[in-house]
């Protein structure tokens, strides 16, 4: 099954989930009072821990932070996981 997933903004960030479920995978946040974007997702089973927060990195424009939550997602849904 494919995953779908959208943007909605809450606050001062930009939250990706998951459609099908409403789970928070990542999200892209402007530091505040700089121009400076950084990328989080969360690769976990449960959201918002430490331990599962993986920073993608720091970004000059939102687009290109949008563009590395979505990039990490597409390649984890397409990575076959042997169980």
């Amino acid at each position: 099954m494919t995953k779908s997933y959208l943007w909605k903004n809450i606050g001062d960030k930009f939250y990706f989930y998951e459609v099908h479920t409403g789970k928070i995978v990542g999200f892209v946040h402007k530091y505040p009072h700089h121009d400076v974007w950084i990328s989080v997702v969360y690769k976990g089973e449960y959201a918002f821990t430490v331990d599962t927060e993986v920073h993608l990195g720091q970004y000059i424009d939102f687009s290109f932070a949008q563009s590395a939550v979505e990039y990490y997602w597409d390649v984890q849904n397409r990575t076959l996981l042997e169980g």
